[in-house]
């Protein structure tokens, strides 16, 4: 081995690319050290660059590169340095200090711990997360603590002076401003220029029109003092002396002050003491301004190309005009065709056309995202009392729960959501939930009939969106006619002079904004699969979830049945209803202070008591009742209702009263809402296979609907009286007829004749007569007995 081969531990190794020793120590661990020296009275292992790992060599080449180092060995071989900030100390200013001093509390518990063993990196970047949180109120990145926990340790260089306030400041801190005691007190005559710099937003770093104002302020103040009497040189040089001193950014020194004085008072005087004569000509003078202008059919061109063909994008638009030479010769002539990057747009185009872009993209997807991010009102919530309006809306929660299916297995279902909150307080009244995938109007119903059992009915009505909530006559009902009107429609809900409002966009409905916070609360419960599963994929529950429908894991163990997380669900909405909200309808106070602070006392809501409760739970619909009984049907939910009361009424006008709370039985009554009886629902016969007791079941209901037309039919037809037109033919007709009736009863009585005779002659087993009368019949028939008595 070369003698001159330079060797490193993995402290000086860790230390150069600020990681803890012992990361490096794991990379190096299985790696034979190319020789042991003593270091610090300890016999230590070192490694040469050629050794290391080659995830080593890379990073430190990296770094090497970065700090400026011929190579890693250099940078490696020279000795550590502690880092200096750019000024001292003292010159820095006070947040700067204060937030330094803040970030040594939060990592110096880090670069204490930087020696534990029994902390791998995960763990130590979580403590130093929460370290920093202690002290400053926020959680940062693992990925920024891991930045500045390097950079501290690179500033550091092995000294392991953690106390050095030096080492956790910002990497451009800003300087303090001084204050110099010569702008304290000053001159009468100088008291202007001194409220002009004391204006000044920065002292340290005036903008181009405050010193601008300056220089025009003090040629201003150069004219009054000459024209009160005094010497033109000696107001120059008063004003210069005290510029130089409450004003130091003017110039570098004196001298450049000085000429700086010449050269502007004279273009100011030549120029008719104009404002514009101050102005700094530099940058416009400096030739970077030789581009042409952007005309606007190019800019048209790029703006249009870019957002309906590009998807927004200007450096493909950009780069595509230029390359078919679509654009102005002007333009194409004085940029690049092939820039060092293919995204490289002219800073002057991209400005010019960005902007646009981006306004148009809302109205490039559609009128519905143009309105969403579009104008919109400001709503006065002041004149609205809780319970004067309820709002619901329908949302998938992010919660997996389980429910016992028909294979003996389960099910396992995100279920439907759907809250009942006062508009006013936005406090969630009740709520149902489904364990299905999806609602129906049934089920809004219901929810509305169950809240207004508990709080009454809201004062003025409901604030719905559109679909379902809109269309569905179960709720509301036809809004242009009556129930016993020409068209004799149901009103549902409407009937009791509830108003229906919906809303047109997701921006007007609040419910939106508290189903969201629920979601937040949800974060964390068994069962989360994220608000969007498809997106979101959790790993860990996707593969829950497979283990459970391949009957592998039972869902007990990791999820909510259906009654564990309804009562979940209670306490989320109670944990809701009692928390404080900062908004613009609850103006601080929790959704529970809220309903009983904007109650209207006055107008206290209607709460139905059991006498008149069945206007609330039952729905009307005036409906005829048909060959096969009456048939409600609320979307794809078909019921059908026949029994024998049915039969009778066959082809008449009833009011059929439907309870969506118990859709097995049906109140009909007729139109004056007399005479009510009650049938049940008929079910559903299997297609294939149908179980004998339910066929029975439904052909007797059949059978019961069909007996009361069946038994007057019989009845009427036993009863009915046959009247016949007479007739009228001629003699010699009816004497023909009269020929023909007597031979046919004449014909049929020798049939008669001649049966009997077979019968009696067959049993004494001798020959039938061609023509027997009745008296060898008689003969026959004693001879036949005579002859059975002897047999006995």
């Amino acid at each position: 081995m070369s003698a001159s081969l330079q060797t490193f531990t993995a402290a000086r190794i860790a230390l150069t690319l600020g990681k803890k020793r012992q990361s490096v120590a794991r990379q190096l661990d299985g790696i034979t050290a190319d020789k042991e020296i003593f270091f610090s009275g300890n016999l230590t292992k070192v490694w040469a660059i050629a050794s290391l790992p080659a995830r080593l060599q890379s990073d430190l080449t990296a770094q090497a590169e970065r700090r400026g180092y011929r190579n890693a060995e250099a940078m490696l071989s020279a000795p550590p340095k502690a880092w200096q900030p750019p000024m001292p100390l003292s010159e820095i200013a006070d947040s700067n200090l204060n937030r330094a001093a803040q970030l040594q509390r939060a990592l110096l518990p880090s670069v204490q711990r930087q020696e534990d063993t029994s902390l791998n990196a995960a763990e130590f970047e979580t403590s130093g997360v929460e370290d920093y949180k202690k002290v400053f109120g926020h959680e940062i990145s693992a990925r920024h603590f891991r930045d500045l926990f390097k950079r501290t340790i690179q500033r550091d260089g092995g000294a392991e002076n953690w106390s050095n306030l030096a080492l956790y400041l910002d990497e451009r801190p800003a300087r303090k401003i001084k204050t110099n005691p010569a702008t304290a007190p000053c001159a009468d005559e100088f008291r202007p220029l001194q409220q002009i710099i004391s204006a000044f937003k920065n002292l340290a770093e005036p903008t181009a029109p405050e010193i601008q104002h300056l220089w025009l302020s003090s040629f201003d103040l150069h004219d009054d003092l000459v024209a009160t009497g005094k010497k033109p040189k000696k107001a120059k040089l008063a004003l210069l002396k005290f510029l130089q001193t409450n004003a130091p950014r003017l110039a570098e020194s004196p001298d450049a002050l000085r000429v700086a004085w010449n050269r502007k008072h004279a273009r100011w005087v030549e120029n008719g003491r104009k404002v514009s004569a101050l102005a700094d000509g530099r940058k416009e003078k400096s030739g970077y301004f030789r581009a042409p202008a952007l005309s606007e059919t190019d800019r048209d061109k790029i703006i249009a190309h870019a957002r309906f063909n590009c998807g927004g994008r200007i450096s493909q638009a950009w780069r595509e005009l230029c390359q078919r030479g679509q654009l102005s010769e002007e333009i194409l002539s004085y940029y690049l065709h092939n820039p060092a990057s293919k995204s490289h747009v002219p800073k002057a185009i991209r400005d010019l056309a960005t902007h646009e872009v981006k306004l148009l993209n809302d109205i490039h997807h559609g009128p519905r995202q143009n309105k969403l991010n579009g104008a919109h009102i400001l709503r006065d919530w002041s004149g609205v009392h809780a319970q004067d309006y309820w709002q619901s809306d329908d949302c998938t929660l992010g919660i997996y729960t389980f429910i016992p299916n028909a294979e003996g297995w389960f099910d396992l279902i995100r279920g439907q959501f759907l809250p009942m909150i006062d508009l006013r307080s936005t406090r969630i009244l009740n709520f149902a939930f489904l364990p299905e995938r999806n609602y129906n109007a049934r089920a809004i119903r219901t929810l509305i009939t169950k809240t207004a059992d508990e709080f009454g009915l809201p004062r003025k009505g409901f604030y719905f969106e559109n679909g379902i909530w809109r269309d569905s006559k179960i709720l509301k009902g036809a809004s242009d006619v009556g129930p016993f009107s020409s068209g004799e429609v149901e009103l549902g809900l409407g009937e009791l002079g509830l108003k229906f409002v919906h809303a047109k966009l997701p921006r007007g409905k609040p419910i939106e904004r508290i189903i969201g916070m629920l979601q937040d609360l949800l974060d964390g419960e068994p069962g989360y699969a994220g608000r969007d599963e498809r997106h979101d994929r959790y790993e860990r529950f996707q593969k829950l979830k497979l283990q459970i429908e391949n009957k592998k894991t039972h869902p007990a163990e990791h999820l909510y049945n259906l009654d564990q997380w309804e009562n979940r669900l209670h306490e989320i909405c109670e944990q809701y209803n009692a928390t404080p909200q900062n908004g613009k309808m609850t103006q601080g106070l929790s959704p529970d202070d809220a309903y009983f602070k904007f109650q209207n006392f006055s107008d206290p809501p209607i709460k139905l008591d059991a006498s008149c409760r069945f206007i609330l739970a039952s729905h009307k619909r005036p409906i005829s009742v048909t060959g096969n009984g009456i048939t409600l049907r609320f979307g794809k939910q078909v019921y059908n209702y026949k029994n024998e009361t049915t039969g009778r009424l066959r082809g008449q006008r009833v009011l059929a009263w439907f309870d969506p709370d118990l859709p097995e039985i049906l109140t009909v009554t007729d139109m004056q809402r007399q005479n009510a009886f009650c049938v049940h629902r008929s079910q559903e016969v299997p297609a294939m296979d149908a179980p004998p007791e339910i066929l029975e079941q439904e052909l007797a209901r059949n059978e019961a609907h069909q007996k009361y037309s069946k038994t007057r039919y019989r009845i009427l037809r036993a009863n009915s009286v046959h009247l016949y037109r007479p007739n009228f033919v001629s003699a010699q007709t009816a004497e023909l007829g009269r020929v023909i009736e007597a031979g046919k009863v004449e014909s049929k009585k020798e049939n008669q004749l001649q049966a009997r005779a077979r019968k009696s002659f067959g049993k004494l087993g001798a020959a039938i007569p061609s023509r027997a009368r009745a008296e060898t019949i008689e003969a026959a028939d004693e001879l036949a007995k005579m002859l059975q008595k002897d047999d006995e």
